[in-house]
């Protein structure tokens, strides 16, 4: 009977396998307070047509409502097909609840509940991500993950992710945790074990509050500023490089952030690299070398395979160069490529170029890969 009470989390309801509903609200306009429990600040259930059946709110519900610490700031999450769902919001306080058994207002006492984000007010928004044991969550300073047992319902912190002004939520996609920090514009991926920064990616401009990730055909795909950018097995650049001074044997990275693959393969897996990029220069008698390197959990730079392009003409046609190797990758491991570039004899003042065309619209420069499970013919 009072206004307000909306479920607006970015993610939405969610359905389980029967088809039931569950949805989390946030507070009401009541004024000087409600005198009575309206259905806000509660998880609700409903049938497959919409029907109402269950609820929970906390035991707090009144103070929660008065203060605008909303419960349905994140979406509720169903964890697997343990018959539990995980609520948090503003106040940072996680609940595990009985799907089979909400509470209603005579028991409000979950099945388990327990502080999961250091703040008390603004903790949480948007939804999480679950992959068991572990729930990743967003609160505002930083991704938290939790490990949780479904057998005996309880959950435990596992470990926090980097310190950021807002965390977006995240995703769990080519074994590993994707979260976006949308006012500095960066990616991260995560270990879902440990959180160990595995990668971190600049995006072209901030991303908008809630931000989330998306995941297809093998790459992370992202909206930030005016664009929707790529992450995975292709990395592409339409921006134009220049070496200077090579000395002949050094392989250069040519663009350390946006020229680079980080792969976890889910199983033993062969990748199919693939290398491309307009190269020119306008000094006579030197060629360009394109290359494909690999880091292994952090280890050395090792060059797999290169290929020299032309370039003697002194003039400023591009030299197109194509490089292709394949790699075998195997689970757990962490698998870092790169595309790198250097002049074929020692050079100290030529300037060697990655891309060509008018003023701002360079062709592409690109790597890619392409995952084929081990065995397969």
């Amino acid at each position: 009977s009072h206004r307000g009470g909306a479920i607006w989390a970015t993610p939405g309801p969610v359905v389980d396998a029967a088809g039931h509903l569950y949805a989390a609200d946030g507070n009401t306009f009541c004024g000087t307070g409600c005198p009575s429990y309206d259905f806000s600040e509660s998880v609700v259930k409903l049938s497959p047509t919409l029907v109402f059946e269950d609820y929970f709110h906390p035991a707090n519900w009144k103070f929660l409502n008065d203060n605008d610490i909303d419960l349905g700031s994140v979406s509720p999450a169903l964890l697997g097909s343990s018959g539990l769902l995980f609520q948090v919001g503003k106040e940072g306080v996680g609940f595990l609840l009985n799907t089979a058994n909400l509470g209603g207002t005579g028991n409000q006492t979950p099945a388990f509940s327990a502080r999961v984000c250091t703040r008390s007010t603004d903790a949480a928004f948007g939804g999480t991500a679950y992959a068991a044991p572990y729930l990743y969550v967003p609160c505002s300073d930083r991704l938290e993950a939790v490990n949780v047992n479904t057998s005996t319902p309880s959950f435990a912190s596992a470990w926090h992710g980097p310190n950021v002004s807002r965390s977006g939520p995240p995703i769990v996609a080519q074994g590993l945790v994707w979260t976006i920090d949308p006012d500095n514009g960066l990616l991260y991926a995560l270990d879902p074990a440990t959180g160990a920064q595995v990668a971190k990616y600049t995006l072209p401009g901030a991303a908008v509050h809630f931000a989330t990730p998306a995941a297809g055909d093998g790459r992370i795909f992202v909206a930030a500023g005016s664009k929707v950018v790529a992450f995975g097995d292709a990395a592409i650049s339409t921006q134009q490089y220049r070496l200077t001074g090579s000395n002949g044997s050094s392989w250069q990275d040519i663009d350390p952030n946006n020229l680079k693959l980080t792969i976890k393969p889910g199983a033993n897996s062969t990748a199919i690299l693939g290398g491309n990029a307009d190269l020119w220069t306008a000094t006579g008698g030197i060629n360009q070398d394109l290359a494909i390197s690999v880091s292994v959990n952090g280890g050395a730079d090792a060059v797999l395979a290169w290929k020299e392009s032309g370039g003697k003409a002194g003039t400023f046609s591009p030299n197109a160069a194509f490089v292709q190797t394949v790699y075998p990758m195997t689970t757990p491991n962490t698998y870092v490529f790169k595309l790198k570039w250097k002049t074929n004899i020692p050079e100290g003042s030529a300037t060697i170029f990655a891309g060509a065309g008018p003023r701002n619209l360079f062709s592409p420069t690109t790597l890619s890969a392409h995952l084929v499970p081990a065995g397969a013919n």
